[in-house]
């Protein structure tokens, strides 16, 4: 059994999906057909709750463009239909245990695979109490909570995560990898990859500001070098430790900075980002060719 043809052409190694993080200020008619112009086939989209007043960047609300409240299903999967898009998860930020409930039950209704979100801020014994109902709701309904690293949260480092699974173990309680979080806290992401291996539920391709530094706290730096490659962060690493672990989810374009943008402004950004990802997965699958049974 030998490597094919190195010459053959390579297949990407991951999908690529578009959050509509980006696009907090526009509605979701709008943001969808952005995303499917931009050429994408999978989106994430947000479905935050409405604790508090103020999300961490200083905006009144993040991204909302579904409300299992108000949005039903039928119509969400025709939208989703006609644009082209698979729905790739939810992302549920900003809820408390019952619209946490209610979100993942929409989230099997509508055929997604997971939700994601933070760690609420308070003490660790007290989020893992409140996110075993929530377990065991995703449990019996087989849907995956893939829950983000995040600076200023109990689940903030790799030995959090690590320590989340041992105290949650379900097969359902696993992890959204994000680069710049982990990178805030002086850890490579490619580590936390290789160590939690198959909890890698999900991965933000969410880059760096160039001028970053620790002190900076939450503040990543301009939206422009929050997208992937525009930054100081290598991706090369964190590719090649998903390919290790076997990963086989997207790579979910999803970043902070572009709050108040217009679409005009927005979008030559993510084709940018786009275009970064799928060399940066075509890389990788070229650099490991598939083993072909038979080959001379």
């Amino acid at each position: 059994m030998n490597r094919a043809d190195s010459k053959a052409p390579a297949a990407a190694l991951n999908a690529l999906c578009c959050s509509t993080l980006q696009f907090g200020d526009h509605d979701r008619k709008a943001t969808l057909q952005a995303i499917t112009r931009l050429g994408f086939t999978r989106v994430d989209i947000w479905a935050t709750g409405y604790l508090g007043t103020q999300d961490a960047v200083g905006k009144s609300f993040l991204a909302r463009h579904l409300d299992p409240a108000h949005d039903s299903v039928g119509a969400i999967r025709r939208e989703l239909a006609d644009a082209g898009l698979t729905l790739d998860a939810l992302s549920i930020y900003r809820c408390d245990v019952d619209a946490k409930l209610a979100r993942v039950e929409y989230c099997a209704q509508v055929g997604a695979p997971m939700v994601i979100f933070c760690a609420d801020r308070v003490p660790y014994e007290t989020l893992v109490r409140s996110l075993e109902p929530v377990v065991a709701r995703a449990e019996a309904l087989g849907v995956r909570l893939a829950i983000e690293n995040h600076i200023d949260r109990p689940i903030d480092t790799i030995a959090a995560m690590e320590r989340l699974v041992r105290d949650l173990p379900s097969p359902v309680v696993g992890f959204t990898i994000a680069p710049p979080h982990l990178a805030a806290n002086g850890e490579p992401a490619a580590d936390a990859i290789r160590r939690l291996g198959p909890r890698v539920f999900g991965f933000y391709l969410w880059d760096l500001g160039k001028h970053y530094e620790r002190a900076h706290a939450i503040e990543f730096g301009p939206g422009e070098e929050q997208v992937p490659g525009q930054g100081q962060l290598d991706f090369a690493p964190m590719i090649a430790a998903l390919r290790e672990v076997g990963y086989a989810g997207s790579l979910n374009i999803a970043l902070h900075g572009m709050e108040g943008w217009p679409l005009e402004r927005i979008v030559p950004q993510l084709a940018a980002a786009k275009r970064f990802g799928e060399a940066l997965s075509f890389s990788a699958s070229a650099a490991n060719p598939p083993l072909v049974q038979g080959a001379v």
